[in-house]
This record gives structure tokens, C-alpha cells and sequence, in this order.
């Protein structure tokens, strides 16, 4: 079973993602993360994970929204990758707080944040795709 498994490691939690593969007698899966000078971010997985079961460990330590957003492409990037499941494993999520609508007219942060994942994977949702190709129109 542990050899069918590949464990990626964010930004978020590299010490974690060694620990984790040191007891499951694993190497970490092969992947990169650049940050560029404007802010973005750019994630690489530098190994096959084709029909692969991964784990992906991330927490969202500071700087928050930057490990959020690592997160997102490295779903995106391993579903891309043909993995046939991806399991983020969170150890520490900072929007878990705002768990609940508590005044009017406020967003549920941890609902938007754990519902975004599902829905970018879903098949035939491309309405931001579409936005943004009108945008350069």
C-alpha cells in the first residue's frame, strides 16, 4: 500500500512532509514551487503521478493567503498530473475561525475556502476560464 502512495510537501510544511515520509519509510514526491518578483506563485511537479494516490501537506501558516494559494495550484497541478486521487492533509487551516456567519453581510470564510478546491476540479466549470479570456479580448 505505501508504495502506491506519493507525499508531496508544500511551503507550508516542509518539516512536516520529511517527518511524515520518514515514518512511512517514503521519499518525498518531486515537485518544485517558484515565487516570483510581482507575487505569483508557480508550482511544478517534477515526477509522474499518473494513476497515483498523493498526499499533499500544507498548512496556512503566514503569510496566509500565499500557502492558500499554493495549495489551489497543487491540486490543480496534480489533477493535471492524472493522479487519481489527491488528499490534502492540512495541519493547520487559519480561516478555520471564520466558521460561521456571525453579523450580516459577511462572508463564511472557511466555507469559500473549502469549497474552492471542489469547485475548480469540477468538470465544465470554466466560467472564471471565460472571464478572464474576455478580459484580454
Amino acid at each position: 500500500m505505501v508504495d502506491e502512495i506519493l507525499i508531496f510537501g508544500g511551503s507550508g510544511s516542509p518539516k512536516l512532509t520529511l517527518k511524515i515520509c520518514e515514518y512511512l519509510n517514503v521519499q518525498p514526491g518531486a515537485g518544485e514551487v517558484l515565487h516570483f518578483s510581482e507575487g505569483n506563485l508557480f508550482v511544478r511537479v517534477n515526477e509522474n503521478v499518473r494513476g497515483r494516490r498523493v498526499y499533499l501537506v500544507q498548512s496556512t501558516v503566514f503569510p496566509t493567503n500565499d500557502h492558500f494559494m499554493e495549495l489551489l495550484f497543487w491540486v490543480d497541478a496534480l489533477k493535471r498530473a492524472s493522479a487519481e486521487s489527491v488528499t490534502v492533509v492540512m495541519p493547520y487551516f487559519s480561516y478555520a475561525k471564520g466558521d460561521k456567519k456571525d453579523e450580516p453581510r459577511v462572508s463564511i470564510r472557511a466555507r469559500v475556502c473549502a469549497d474552492l478546491p471542489y469547485f475548480l476540479m469540477q468538470p465544465g466549470n470554466r466560467q472564471e476560464q471565460d472571464i478572464c479570456q474576455n478580459w484580454f479580448r
